[in-house]
C-alpha cells in the first residue's frame, strides 16, 4: 500500500502507548499495615496494597480484608483521593496527628468499583459499607491542627446500614454538591461548611451548627421516592442553631419527611430555629423532642400539603411557626403536639 510520507499507518504498538498515554487508569488501594500490619497512619506509601498512597485516580479502602484495622488510623499530609470506602467493623476514627490543618480531598475521580462492592455506588465520594454497623469520624486528633474534607467533585455520602453512623467533626469546603443515602446517619459538627448544596434523598443528616449544613439549599426526599428523611437538630449548650439554608421537600412516592428538634450524637436539642423558606411538594412533619425546648420555623411556608407538628408532647416542648404563611401555605395542619403561632 502507497503512504504519503506524513501518513504512516499505526502499529498495534503504537495504539497501546497512544491509550496508555492519553489515559489515567483508577486503581484500588487497601490500607495493609505494611510490614507486620503494625502501621497505622496513611502518610506511608508501604502501609497500602499495592504500594503507594492513593491518589486523585484511585479508591482509597478502609476495611479487614488485609488486617484487623485498629480502632484509629491518622493522618498528617495533605492528600487526594478519588474516593474513601470505609468498610471495617473495627475502625471507628479517622484523626489528625500534628499541629497544621490538613485536608483529604475527595475528587471523585476513582471510579466506583471498590464502593460498590461494599454495599455502595456509582458516584460514592464516602462509603461506609455493609460491615459498618457503628459509628465512623473523622476529624479531630492529638495535635492541635484540624482535619477537614474538602469537595472536588458533586458525589454520594453513603451510610449503607440504617445502625451506622459517618461523622464529620470538621467544615467540609469545595463548591460542590453533597447527596446523602444509605439507611444510616450523616452528622455535620463542623463550622461554616462551604460545600454548595445538600440533597438527603435517605436516612438522616444531623447538625449542631447553623452553618454545617453548606451554602446552598437543602432538599429533603427523592422525586418519586420510597425512603424516610428526616433533618435533625441539635444545639451546643446553652445557644440557638438557626438553619438559614431554604428547605425544599421534593414529592415522593410514599415514605416520611421529618424535621425535628433532637439530640444529634452527643449534641442535646437546645431552642432551635429554622430560618430558611420551607417549600412543600410532598407533605412533612415538624417534630420538638426535648421538653423546655421548642424548635421555631421563622421562614416562609410555601405549599399545599399536609403538615404534620408532633413531639413528646408537651406544653415544654413544642413548635413555633412564626413566618408570615398567610397566603403561602394552603395545606391542611395536623396537630399532635403544641404549636403556637406567632405573627
Amino acid at each position: 500500500m502507497n503512504t504519503h510520507p506524513f501518513f504512516r499507518p499505526l502499529t498495534l504498538t503504537g495504539l497501546l502507548v497512544a491509550c496508555i498515554a492519553g489515559a489515567a487508569f483508577a486503581d484500588t488501594k487497601t490500607f495493609d499495615g505494611g510490614a507486620g500490619g503494625l502501621g497505622t497512619t496513611l502518610d506511608a506509601a508501604d502501609n497500602w496494597n499495592p504500594d503507594g498512597i492513593p491518589v486523585t485516580t484511585d479508591e482509597a479502602v478502609l476495611d479487614n480484608s488485609s488486617i484487623t484495622l485498629p480502632a484509629a488510623l491518622t493522618i498528617d499530609s495533605n492528600q487526594t483521593f478519588g474516593d474513601l470506602v470505609i468498610n471495617s467493623v473495627s475502625l471507628t476514627s479517622l484523626t489528625l496527628t500534628g499541629s497544621a490543618d490538613r485536608n483529604i480531598t475527595l475528587s471523585g475521580g476513582g471510579g466506583s468499583t471498590a464502593a460498590i462492592t461494599a454495599g455502595g455506588a456509582l458516584g460514592d465520594l464516602i462509603v461506609l459499607g455493609t460491615d459498618v454497623t457503628g459509628t465512623v469520624s473523622i476529624g479531630n486528633g492529638t495535635g492541635s491542627g484540624d482535619l477537614e474534607l474538602t469537595l472536588g467533585a458533586d458525589g454520594n455520602f453513603n451510610v449503607v446500614n440504617s445502625s451506622a453512623v459517618l461523622s464529620i467533626i470538621e467544615p467540609i469546603d469545595g463548591a460542590f454538591t453533597i447527596t446523602k443515602t444509605g439507611a444510616g446517619a450523616l452528622h455535620f459538627f463542623g463550622n461554616a461548611s462551604s460545600f454548595s448544596g445538600l440533597v438527603v434523598e435517605n436516612g438522616l443528616v444531623g447538625t449542631s451548627r447553623g452553618t454545617g449544613l453548606g451554602s446552598g439549599e437543602v432538599t429533603l426526599g427523592q422525586t418519586g421516592g420510597t425512603n424516610n428523611v428526616t433533618l435533625a437538630i441539635s444545639g451546643q449548650s446553652g445557644g440557638t442553631t438557626t438553619i438559614a439554608n431554604d428547605i425544599n421537600v421534593l414529592a415522593q412516592a410514599s415514605g416520611t419527611i421529618t424535621i425535628s428538634n433532637t439530640t444529634v450524637g452527643d449534641q442535646i436539642a437546645q431552642n432551635n430555629e429554622v430560618s430558611g423558606d420551607i417549600a412543600l411538594g410532598y407533605g412533612l412533619t415538624i417534630n420538638s423532642n426535648r421538653a423546655n425546648r421548642s424548635l421555631t420555623v421563622s421562614g416562609m411556608i410555601t405549599g399545599s400539603e399536609t403538615l404534620t407538628i408532633t413531639g413528646i408532647n408537651t406544653t415544654t416542648a413544642n413548635v413555633v411557626i412564626s413566618g408570615n404563611n398567610a397566603t403561602s401555605f394552603t395545606g391542611d395542619v395536623v396537630l399532635s403536639a403544641p404549636l403556637f403561632f406567632e405573627q
